[in-house]
């Protein structure tokens, strides 16, 4: 069979990330022939790579979303695309392969249909975009396969050459992902999805979008694929879907995954979500040296010693003074923003970006090196390593970074069997059923549904509800 394969591409910082080159890969042994087409540009080093194993590089302006890329590039190869019996169509915003990817090929050469993807989306009513009338089934757009009689076919045609501008990640939804399946139906093709959308125990029907709300089953299912969404998405989204987020995450790691693919890939994310939703809150002085060493973060050790009675408000005040003092010796650091958290770390680095540490380094040695540091503020050697080592969090926060703070494990054991303990006592009091998607409550509404407006519209419907919620939180927030 002769498989081709275009692999969309976008990254801000013009790169073939780490986990994009993974997956690249492993596609590589199951195509015959590999586009790549980047919205935008690729750095020099990220084209050379990604020239050494693709057949073409398209680079294009970065106007369209995957649309208006799949467009360009179906158009670009039409000659070429002439001779292929089934041309995938993939994009950036999944991890993988976890496992085994050639599971996909192989349910595929079981699977006698004209189009198949890998997962379904299933209807949705309201449609959340549109907050009316229902958003149809339909394949997942982030792999999507068609074969001969549909790349021969009028309709294939037609289909790209009256597709609407893509302006906004909503238009990609509705104009293409949403309407593509029911539109290539009614032209008389087949479609079907290789993974069925699973079913959780007790649950009537399945969660419509099984990649985000059900990723841990789908892996389990021996899906090969996990959204990049996961790592970076708001959490208390994912939470209000279902989504086990962390578990998954940790599922991947068990399956062999690199997960500093995971950090490279979400450098720029929030540090709460991320920290959320990979379950790394909660790392340990256990975790493995090389995600360590790849992340994107200054690693920091608490304090081991959390004992009840020290203190951590006036250790952390003089931290915060000692870090003062060496960025005001080293002159353009001065005006980085320093906490007094009582928490802030011990200044005993982890792992740290090499740029991070390389920049750090060079205003040392423009302000006079260590010895000369030591002298002026008239501190050890010592002492003025950890001063300069407390100046990474905050450097690092000012680069556009984050910090990934690493406690001793068992300081977090407490903490987290506490957290937990509490996270299921307000489980287990809510009336079952009480938290809706977040995403159908989101459409309800008719706009965004920030915390504000989700507690005026919960005290107005159900003022008994929302006392008792009250008052549960408040009894968990009493220190006892």
């Amino acid at each position: 069979m002769q498989r081709h394969l275009v692999y969309f591409s976008y990254d801000p910082d013009a790169r073939v990330d780490a986990a994009s080159r993974h997956l690249l890969d492993a596609l590589r042994e199951h195509v015959q022939h590999l586009a790549i087409v980047v919205n935008g540009t690729l750095d020099e080093e990220s084209h050379a790579w990604a020239s050494e194993r693709a057949d073409v590089v398209l680079e294009r302006e970065n106007e369209g979303f995957d649309v208006g890329a799949y467009r360009y590039a179906i158009d670009a190869l039409r000659d070429t695309h002439a001779d292929a019996d089934e041309l995938i169509l993939a994009n950036f915003t999944s991890f993988g392969p976890v496992g085994d990817l050639g599971e996909i090929f192989d349910r595929a050469a079981l699977t006698d249909v004209d189009i198949w993807g890998l997962t379904a989306h299933g209807p949705l009513t309201p449609n959340p975009y549109t907050h009316r009338g229902v958003m149809p089934e339909h394949l997942q757009s982030h792999f999507l396969a068609v074969r001969r009689r549909v790349l021969e076919s009028a309709a294939w045609r037609e289909y790209w050459q009256a597709m609407p501008e893509i302006t906004s990640y909503s238009d990609s939804i509705q104009l293409h992902e949403a309407r593509f399946t029911p539109w290539m139906r009614a032209r008389g093709f087949s479609v079907a999805a290789l993974w069925e959308r699973p079913l959780r125990a007790g649950e009537q029907s399945p969660a419509a979008n099984a990649t985000i709300e059900r990723p841990l089953e789908l892996l389990e299912a021996g899906y090969p694929l996990v959204k990049r969404r996961l790592a970076w998405h708001e959490p208390l989204e994912l939470d209000h879907r279902g989504s086990l987020a962390a578990e998954t995450f940790a599922a991947m790691a068990e399956r062999g995954y690199p997960m500093e693919l995971v950090l490279d890939a979400v450098r720029s994310a929030s540090p709460r979500a991320v920290a959320t939703n990979l379950g790394w809150q909660l790392a340990t002085d256990q975790t493995p040296g090389e995600v360590l060493e790849a992340t994107p973060w200054a690693g920091i050790v608490y304090p081991a010693d959390l004992h009840p009675g020290r203190d951590l408000r006036g250790e952390a005040e003089d931290a915060a003074a000692t870090a003062r003092a060496a960025a005001e010796f080293l002159g353009p650091l001065d005006t980085l923003t320093l906490d007094t958290n009582p928490l802030r770390p011990h200044p005993h680095t982890l792992a740290v970006r090499p740029e991070l540490m390389a920049e750090l380094d060079a205003h040392l040695e423009r302000a006079g090196g260590l010895d000369h540091m030591a002298t002026t503020l008239g501190w050890s050697a010592t002492r003025c390593e950890e001063a300069l080592a407390l100046l990474l969090p905050p450097l690092a926060l000012r680069r556009g970074l984050a910090t990934l703070e690493v406690a001793p494990a068992a300081a977090w054991a407490h903490a987290a069997q506490r957290a937990v303990t509490r996270e299921q006592a307000l489980r287990d009091a809510l009336p079952h059923g009480i938290r809706m998607p977040f995403a159908e409550a989101r459409a309800r509404a008719r706009g965004v549904l920030a915390p504000q407006r989700a507690t005026v519209t919960l005290e107005r419907t159900a003022p008994e509800l929302a006392r008792r919620a009250k008052a549960l939180i408040q009894s968990i927030r009493t220190p006892r």
